[in-house]
């Protein structure tokens, strides 16, 4: 009896540490040093924020219909002056946010603030992106501009509560010119974490990829790339991974470690083949 206590003990403590590290590794799915946002959360007082639209106006008071005292650019930055207030009833995030510009003090409609601001050199374009949630899902809206007149726009849409978005260059891929990077992760285990990828070229946005980052207690499932400009990267390759790990009876120490790899090439700006997921596949 006292063997198979000791057993038990031992193999609990193996099993909190495994879903400890994988919680972590979620977690740490997100780059670094960018900031934090939540779907379901409204802004706070001091954060920044961008002008979605090309003319986007600021009012006296939350309605539209009373005096605009200013206006901005697409991309002129604003800081949210009094944090907003969630709608307690139905969660409803503000509809206006109290922001300042320059010398002003006004209101702003959510909808017209973006929540990140990039820069490309290659064809002196701007990018803006924005959240909206609506119907229980999340939808990236994406907006490019050139001397503030709008080239493109986009809207795609994901599950997510909390992500994370960085910009990098093409990393190796011949025919982009930038990669954009949506880090998003479970703020608990058992939910679904990942990446999802896009390219910026010739001011346009287009979806790349989405990788999954899973666990749920034990179990977990990991996918990653490796682009050309990465460690062990390969000039017109990037390279799959998928790593699963699986506790199928815990009397018997049965696990299952399964581990997937494709080599795919980088022809005229896409994957050859066409990149899928193997749960796409079933």
């Amino acid at each position: 009896m006292k063997l198979v206590l000791i057993k038990s003990l031992k193999y609990f403590l193996r099993l909190l540490v495994i879903s400890i590290l994988i919680c972590v590794q979620s977690d740490a799915f997100a780059q670094q040093g960018m900031p934090t946002f939540y779907t379901y959360q409204p802004h706070a007082k001091g954060d920044t924020l961008f002008a979605l639209n090309a003319k986007t106006d600021i009012y006296k008071s939350a309605d539209s219909t009373s005096k605009i005292i200013a206006g901005c650019n697409a991309g002129d930055t604003l800081f949210i002056f009094e944090a907003g207030v969630v709608n307690n009833e139905n969660y409803q995030l503000p509809e206006y946010y109290k922001v300042k510009y320059r010398s002003k003090t006004g209101y702003v409609k959510a909808t017209d603030l973006a929540l990140a601001r990039f820069e490309n050199e290659i064809n002196q374009t701007t990018l803006l992106m924005s959240v909206e949630s609506k119907d229980n899902q999340v939808y990236f809206s994406f907006k490019t501009y050139y001397l503030n007149q709008l080239t493109f726009e986009m809207l795609d849409s994901f599950y997510v509560k909390a992500f994370e978005i960085t910009l990098t260059g093409n990393r190796g891929l011949d025919g982009i010119d930038k990669i954009i990077q949506i880090d998003h992760y479970a703020e608990a285990c058992g939910e679904g974490g990942g990446i999802i990828y896009y390219n910026w070229t010739e001011g346009e946005i287009k979806y790349l990829a989405h990788l999954s980052d899973m666990s749920d207690g034990g179990d977990w499932h990991s996918e990653s790339f490796v682009f050309p400009q990465d460690s062990g990267g390969v000039e017109g390759k990037v390279f799959f991974a998928a790593q699963s790990y699986e506790l199928r009876d815990e009397e018997h120490n049965w696990e299952i470690n399964t581990k997937e790899t494709r080599t795919y090439n980088w022809v005229d700006g896409g994957f050859d083949p066409p990149f899928i997921r193997s749960e796409d596949e079933e």
